[in-house]
């Protein structure tokens, strides 16, 4: 599973992200009980998230306000989803 994230564009604001693409995988049984349990490892890489955030004094055409630049470490990510009903 991998994903990866778009610009963003606003009247406003505009939105670049600069993280490389991430790998995740699931494992499913989807008759546990009656119940579908679902385990996912996300970020198996271990990347960092990347993205710079340009605001302007009203719409773009306008001059740039300030830049907003986040470096976030996030890590393996693992979730466990259960489903259906008892």
């Amino acid at each position: 599973m991998l994903s990866r994230t778009a610009l963003g564009y606003r009247l406003d604001l505009v939105t670049v992200p600069t993280s490389v693409t991430r790998l995740g995988i699931f494992v499913e049984n989807r008759n546990l009980l009656g119940l579908s349990v679902r385990a996912t490892l996300d970020n198996l890489l271990d990347y960092d998230e990347r993205f710079a955030r340009f605001f302007y004094d009203g719409r773009r055409t306008n001059g740039l306000l300030f830049v907003e630049d986040r470096h976030r470490r996030l890590g393996q990510v693992l979730s466990l989803t259960i489903s259906g009903r008892i």
